[in-house]
């Protein structure tokens, strides 16, 4: 078949967003003629979205780039590839020298907009989205990341009315409504925020974004999950240092609490409230995720938006919960009320590293999340089991509650990690 006949096919099915079809037709183009730069590109494009084949799209991608190193296509489809796996500086260069050899095409901008964003570096991404504005206001890509930047850089009514804009020029852009739902549950509308949703979802029901927004806002519903999710919200507008600031200045201050108790007998009524409710939203904090979405599961629009991965997370933490309850009870019955606060907390802790195995990364931060798991589970339920046979259970519960110390640092070390494909 004429190779010009196959390219031309190749790109209207990219276009339809078929990219396994137009993998078929660039590979007998290429059967044909295999030192064709272009359909090694595209070829590279359409094998990103299926992530068995990214070593392989890779390798095309390399391959167009040796055979036409002044094309900018090739840059812009290894850099796609290599966003695809995690590896983002050398995305980020791939890209701009795409950008470098033609900087008229908001597609490149869009995707260093995305690099730069996942690096959280806002300024920079907020440029590149408005660059590509420049050259295509109606570019959807763009205007994403462009909405995103913003209202992380604390320009909120900014981030909204871009967001708006971006739903009046293309009503029908699931990525605009869904952008837009983003925005304004960084601003605490989650009730406007679940329309936008919604809508994302009527025009395509298969759009993660749009899915895991409206499952945040369907749980913003709820005081206590919104309390957290802002808190949150405020955390991740600043940088890492700063988040890092936080999180153990709280640690360190609750330890500054109590030594000032033990050296000033009166502040000690006011410690132990502190204490718990400090206690609590860490838990709280740890788990808000999963936690809620069992109560999701029984929402009449929410019950559909869960995936596999989260049913399982919220069925284990509930089972957890329940455990902890239940043996609670079972304690307090028999008068022993020391064991019966252990049998309620022991259990309810170990939500932490169970819920963290379902948030990390696919591959080895998972396999290590899951394996602390199970050696926390084990000694959990040990000490479980010697406090309702009256056993000597302090010193087991003792290296629990020291692994789960330990675990709630390493926890937030494991879910900041991602895995270079």
């Amino acid at each position: 078949m004429n190779p010009e006949v196959l390219l031309q096919r190749a790109q209207l099915l990219i276009s339809q967003n078929r990219p396994e079809l137009a993998a078929d037709q660039l590979r007998q183009l290429l059967s044909q003629n295999p030192d064709f730069a272009e359909a090694h590109a595209l070829l590279a494009l359409c094998m990103s979205h299926d992530r068995d084949q990214w070593h392989d799209a890779t390798r095309e991608a390399e391959q167009a780039i040796h055979l036409a190193p002044d094309e900018s296509l090739s840059h812009y489809a290894l850099a796609t590839v290599l966003e695809k796996r995690n590896r983002l500086p050398e995305a980020l260069v791939s890209v701009e020298e795409a950008i470098r050899l033609d900087s008229y095409r908001p597609a490149f901008f869009a995707l260093a907009g995305s690099i730069l964003a996942q690096q959280e570096r806002w300024g920079q991404a907020l440029d590149a989205a408005s660059r590509g504005m420049e050259i295509d206001p109606d570019h959807e890509g763009c205007a994403a990341i462009r909405s995103l930047a913003l209202e992380r850089l604390g320009r909120a009514q900014d981030a909204v009315a871009d967001a708006e804009a971006a739903v009046a020029r293309n009503p029908d852009s699931a990525e605009a409504h869904a952008m837009r739902g983003w925005t304004h549950m960084q601003n605490g509308n989650h009730r406007q925020a679940q329309d936008s949703f919604r809508e994302a979802l009527r025009l395509d029901p298969t759009y993660e974004f749009a899915r895991t927004g409206m499952i945040q806002a369907l749980n913003n519903d709820r005081l206590l999950f919104r309390l957290v999710y802002r808190f949150y919200s405020f955390v991740g507008r600043m940088g890492k240092s700063a988040q890092w600031a936080i999180i153990l200045g709280l640690f360190f201050g609750m330890r500054l609490l109590r030594t000032l108790a033990n050296q000033y007998p009166a502040m000690q009524p006011y410690v132990t409230p502190i204490s718990v409710l400090y206690l609590a939203f860490c838990l709280l904090s740890w788990i808000a995720n999963p936690l809620f979405n069992t109560f999701l599961r029984f929402h009449p629009f929410g019950k559909f938006l869960l995936s596999n991965k989260q049913k399982w997370a919220s069925n284990l933490v509930a089972v957890c919960i329940l455990i902890g309850v239940a043996g609670g009870l079972m304690q307090l019955v028999r008068g022993d009320f020391p064991g019966a606060i252990v049998m309620l907390l022991a259990p309810v802790f170990l939500t932490l590293p169970v819920s963290t195995a379902f948030e990390v990364d696919e591959g080895w931060p998972t396999l290590v999340t899951v394996l602390i798991s199970i050696v926390l589970a084990i000694l959990c339920f040990t000490a479980l089991i010697l406090i309702m046979v009256d056993g000597p259970w302090p010193g087991v519960y003792l290296l629990y509650m020291l692994g789960i110390l330990v675990f709630s640092f390493a926890g937030n070390l494991l879910r900041g990690v991602t895995v270079r494909h």
